[in-house]
C-alpha cells in the first residue's frame, strides 16, 4: 500500500528507478482519470490524428466539462497543464525542440537525465482507472525510458508509463 503521508511528484521523462540513460522527444501526453470508453478511445484517436495531420475528423467533446481529463500537456511553448486543472510541470534540464512538422518550440527534448516535476497534488493520485495517452519518438539508442510515472519506486509506485526494449510497459500500484 502507499504512504499517503509522504508525497510524490509525477515526473515526465527521466530515468525510471534511476536505471540507464534514456533519449527520448515528447511532442503530448494527456491523462484521464477514468478508463476510456470505445468511444472516448476513437475520439482520442481522431483528436490525435487530425492534430498531427493523419485524418481531418476531430470531436471537441473530449476535453469537456466531465470528461474526467486530469492534466493535458501540449507542450505548446512550455510545460502547462492546458486541462485547467494548474498541474503544471517544472522543467529540470528538458528543452524546447521542434515537433514532427518541424514547429519550433512544440515538443519536449529528454537526453536521459532530464525531466519535467509536477507537484503532487490529490488530482494525480490514481484510482483503480486511469487513461494515459502519450505521443512520442524514442531515439534509437533508448532501450529503456519513461514516459511518465508517479512515483520513484515498486514501495511508492502509483503509476509508470515506460518503453523497455521497444515495448510500452504500464503499471499501476
Amino acid at each position: 500500500s502507499l504512504d499517503e503521508t509522504d508525497p510524490t511528484p509525477m515526473i515526465i521523462g527521466g530515468k525510471p528507478w534511476g536505471s540507464t540513460t534514456s533519449n527520448a522527444d515528447y511532442a503530448e501526453i494527456i491523462m484521464f482519470k477514468k478508463a476510456l470508453s470505445n468511444d472516448e478511445r476513437n475520439q482520442v484517436v481522431e483528436y490525435l490524428s487530425a492534430k498531427w495531420g493523419l485524418t481531418p475528423t476531430l470531436d471537441s467533446n473530449l476535453m469537456g466539462e466531465g470528461s474526467g481529463l486530469m492534466a493535458y500537456y501540449s507542450f505548446d511553448g512550455n510545460s502547462n497543464d492546458s486541462s485547467g486543472n494548474g498541474l503544471n510541470g517544472t522543467l529540470n534540464g528538458a528543452t524546447l525542440t521542434a515537433d514532427k512538422f518541424g514547429n519550433s518550440d512544440r515538443a519536449y527534448s529528454f537526453d536521459g537525465n532530464d525531466y519535467i516535476e509536477i507537484s503532487d497534488d490529490p488530482k494525480l493520485t490514481s484510482t483503480d482507472q486511469l487513461s494515459i495517452v502519450a505521443w512520442f519518438k524514442k531515439s534509437s539508442s533508448s532501450n529503456l525510458f519513461t514516459i511518465i510515472q508517479k512515483g520513484t519506486g515498486d514501495s511508492n509506485e502509483e503509476y509508470v508509463l515506460s518503453v523497455q526494449n521497444s515495448r510500452i510497459y504500464f503499471d499501476i500500484g
